[in-house]
């Protein structure tokens, strides 16, 4: 009660004044779920719903529907991401409409204050019409796996209008026009309402004023190989992912895109900065992220296939398909004949001790061995030979260290869906494969520890598709769990490392 007489008093505070800026051509959501909603109140104008929203404490964005009788208000404290995952079609323009708001960009100032939402489109899709005359026509794709996929189909074909995706059907619509010399219909879409977020103050740190740093880890996931409806694309796209092991939300956003293509990355965070290093189209140099741009530099050894690890703000690059040599960013080549790591997987235990797994080295591709201070020990094989694989470590609640290594190829170039752990206490047992496997063979895919829980990303799986599930291991149960579906692009061949999420969410660009 007290709760609503508190938006009461808001309400009754508000200025009626319909000031707020109308949305330009942009992304539209429609059936949506109802997760979230904090209150619904009736306002004659929209900029009253936006006030309000500003004022009540947890409310992230607010629904305005100037169509339903009472002018509906509902208030949201849940993120709009969450929101627009539950909605069922979405749909916008082409890239080709000026002044357009797409899915990477639904904050762009040049689209005002409101996001669209439960739009209708309204296009000539009369398909006995003659090519010569006017109009659009509809083109459907079907089983088409995610909205990204809908959007970059349009993206590609400079024909197309306007697209919209449909997550029950996997259908993905696209508008083109009919002829070549076609005077184009217009693309006309009626929205029952608008969405907004919350205008928030952010806070600046200064000597009198102690700010509170969020320990949120997330991952940082960049370049790789991706399919779309058979077509095989390398991509520039770098992808913030959040986790949340507590409620199992989580949140995403697209960071800058790499100046160019590349797959089999490394990605690294040195002295607080983010650094992608080679991979194929890009193995002659590294990128550090700086201000929203990257800034290439040169390395001196070309790295496709390798492995990198940190070092007390020291960059090591190792191995891969053009050498053996471990080379320190920035420095001469450390070592000339280190590791034969083509295509292994390294996992950095504490200071300088990293345990490499598996790789094409000539043998049966299941030798492992930790290096420290420039010397190898071997330590006890995989069970199964395999390369291009994932890896990770945990701590456990014995304190005792569990590696992880799973899927990848075997000698013969067979995939796995194989898991093998290896506990470490105060001496080093033997790999163990586990009676759980993946959900499919994966391989070109990567695997890190947020929370103490290992995010298992991306990859390829046997039929050639890439796979858009995220899987979460938990080393207390030795269990796999589906956590989520990749939110902007999924991929294989691709970079990933943890950070700390308040360090890279201003370089968000959606």
């Amino acid at each position: 009660m007290e709760k609503m007489l508190r938006a009461l008093i808001l309400w009754l505070s508000v200025i009626h004044f319909c000031k707020a800026e109308l949305p330009c051509h942009g992304v539209s959501i429609s059936e949506c779920g109802y997760d979230g909603i904090m209150m619904e109140l009736a306002f004659k104008c929209e900029n009253d719903c936006k006030v309000l929203c500003d004022k009540m404490e947890g409310c992230t964005f607010f629904k305005w529907r100037p169509s339903s009788p009472l002018k509906s208000c509902k208030l949201y404290n849940i993120e709009f991401s969450e929101h627009m995952n539950s909605c069922n079609i979405i749909a916008g323009p082409g890239p080709w409409v000026n002044g357009t708001c797409d899915l990477e960009n639904l904050d762009n100032s040049q689209c005002g204050v409101f996001r669209k939402g439960e739009c209708t489109i309204n296009i000539n899709t009369d398909n006995s019409r003659a090519p010569s005359m006017n109009g659009l026509k509809e083109v459907i794709d079907k089983e088409v796996p995610h909205v990204m996929v809908c959007t970059s189909v349009c993206n590609g074909d400079s024909q197309c209008r306007h697209w919209q995706y449909t997550k029950d059907t996997r259908y993905c619509h696209r508008w083109i026009p009919r002829g070549y010399h076609a005077v184009e219909d217009p693309v006309n879409e009626v929205c029952k309402a608008h969405y907004a977020p919350q205008q928030t103050d952010k806070c600046e740190c200064d000597d009198k004023l102690a700010c509170f740093v969020d320990p949120s880890e997330a991952l940082v996931i960049a370049g790789g190989t991706n399919s779309i409806l058979d077509d095989i694309y390398v991509s520039n796209r770098v992808e913030l992912f959040k986790p949340d092991s507590d409620t199992g939300n989580v949140t995403s956003c697209l960071l800058p895109n790499l100046p160019s293509n590349r797959t089999e990355p490394t990605v690294d965070i040195v002295n607080d900065k983010l650094m992608v290093c080679g991979g194929d189209g890009g193995e002659h140099s590294c990128l550090s992220l700086e201000n929203k741009e990257w800034v290439e530099m040169e390395i001196n050894t070309p790295r496709v296939g390798h492995q990198s690890w940190v070092v007390d703000n020291n960059l090591f690059l190792s191995g891969g398909i053009y050498s053996n040599a471990t080379d320190i960013f920035g420095f001469h080549n450390r070592s000339e004949d280190s590791f034969l790591g083509e295509r292994a997987c390294a996992i950095q235990l504490k200071g300088e001790e990293v345990v490499f797994t598996g790789g094409r080295d000539g043998g049966n591709w299941n030798s492992v061995s930790k290096q420290k201070d420039g010397s190898m020990e071997a330590w006890p094989p995989l069970m199964v030979g395999r390369s291009q694989h994932a890896c990770g470590v945990a701590e456990l609640e014995d304190n005792s260290t569990l590696l992880v290594v799973a899927g990848g190829y075997n000698s013969n170039y067979e995939p796995l869906d194989s898991v093998e752990i290896l506990k470490i206490e105060t001496w080093v047992g033997k790999w163990v494969t586990l009676e759980g496997t993946l959900p499919k063979p994966l391989n070109g895919f990567t695997m890190e520890n947020v929370n103490n829980k290992l995010y298992l990303v991306g990859g390829k799986d046997d039929q050639n598709k890439a796979n858009t599930e995220i899987l979460v291991f938990d080393p207390s149960t030795e269990k796999l769990s589906t956590v989520e579906d990749l939110p902007w692009q999924s991929r294989w061949n691709h970079g990933m490392t943890k950070v700390l999420a308040s360090n890279f969410e201003n370089y968000c660009m959606n």
